[in-house]
């Protein structure tokens, strides 16, 4: 099973922890596609072809990674790798913290996805079913259209949804090069409620916006991305000319190597303002 040499896909990590932290951002449905290119492999889950969630795990995270195509895409069920992944916690041997170590091989169309989880020399094989992939949403999200993006400490964002109310069918995010500069909005039948953040404040990253615009989403899109920012240092936000919301993270999964997790959103309703 370990003779690199006769897989198709061969991606190994010394802790499976790298994994895990990333896929569980998002872990909101049932299926996942896998698509293995040179630079590494991205995971993509998709919702009601408005949300397309992303998480890229860069070929610098693996101590081996080999691909013999140019690319390789299938589906998986997400829930089922998440439980073969958490067989194993992290314990301790002679007073030092063991972390079990992950190897994964795949042989092409049809075959499964298989799994090698090995701690304190307890090993753990997982054949994982594979489908075929399906045609992943194109949000054609160019950033040539772009014409706000914010930069901020992830503490910031955590913050701004933390002071909306949870109950908001919409959430309405306001970037301006102007006052107010930064604005989430909710609202409900009790009333609106707002948080702001200016463009100097010490969440602030960078801050470059060119015009006014204001756009509408909702809230159950944008919940599963909450629980990124457990996870994130910072967050890249971005909207373009049509009102498609890009919240990019970044975290720290392993290896001192920045890993990636983004969200695009459609806009449910687009207010514009001048």
């Amino acid at each position: 099973m370990d003779n690199s040499e006769s897989h198709l896909l061969v991606a190994k990590l010394d802790d499976v922890r790298v994994i895990t932290t990333m896929l569980k951002t998002i872990h909101f449905k049932e299926t996942a596609m896998v698509f293995a290119t040179d630079l590494g492999l991205k995971f993509t889950v998709e919702n009601h072809q408005c949300l397309q969630a992303n998480v890229f795990l860069q070929v610098g995270l693996f101590y081996e990674y080999k691909l013999k195509e140019q690319q390789i895409s299938f589906k998986i069920n997400l829930n089922v790798l998440m439980e073969c992944l958490g067989i194993f916690g992290t314990s301790s041997v002679s007073g030092q913290s063991v972390t079990p170590t992950l190897k994964m091989f795949y042989n092409g169309y049809g075959e499964p996805l298989v799994l090698t989880i090995e701690e304190a020399g307890i090993v753990t094989n997982c054949s994982i079913k594979t489908m075929d992939s399906d045609m992943a949403l194109n949000f054609d999200f160019n950033s040539l259209n772009v014409n706000n993006k914010i930069i901020m400490k992830a503490e910031g964002l955590k913050e701004c949804f933390s002071e909306i109310n949870p109950n908001s069918e919409v959430v309405e995010l306001l970037m301006s090069p102007d006052r107010p500069y930064f604005r989430m909005t909710t609202y409900t039948e009790s009333g609106d409620n707002y948080t702001e953040l200016s463009s100097d404040s010490d969440y602030i990253d960078s801050f470059s916006c060119t015009q006014t615009r204001s756009y509408r989403y909702k809230s159950s899109l944008l919940k599963p991305s909450i629980k990124v920012l457990q996870a994130a240092q910072k967050v890249s936000i971005r909207t373009d000319s049509r009102g498609f919301l890009s919240l990019q993270f970044m975290i720290n999964a392993g290896n001192n190597q920045p890993s990636f997790v983004e969200y695009l959103c459609a806009p449910d309703e687009e207010l514009t303002s001048t």
